[in-house]
């Protein structure tokens, strides 16, 4: 067994180390600004959503139309290809499990 370098502590096994203090304040709710105001005549932009999950469509959906989005959803990415073969859709929100 090596002895300790000069100056330093010498450390027991088992012992516990007192947590650090949080440098950084709780975390707040995020605050979204209100909907930047299209132009006349500028079309909406139609996002589509596509997640296994009901809770999380619905979710998702309520808070980009609340940002004045035009949003379809589907339950899956065979149903996705279905809706952006009948219409145009400027963005594609996809679950981690859809293939």
């Amino acid at each position: 067994m090596t002895s300790p370098a000069e100056g330093a502590a010498p450390v027991e096994i088992g012992a516990s180390v007192p947590p650090r203090p949080r440098s950084e304040p709780p975390a707040q709710p995020i605050t979204l600004p209100p909907p930047h105001p299209r132009s006349a005549g500028t079309p909406p932009v139609h996002v589509l959503v596509a997640d296994g999950e009901p809770s999380q469509r619905r979710s998702l959906a309520r808070a980009l139309m609340a940002r004045g989005l035009v949003v379809d959803t589907a339950e899956s990415g065979a149903a996705a290809l279905d809706l952006m073969r009948a219409r145009p859709v400027d963005v594609v929100l996809l679950g981690s499990d859809s293939p």
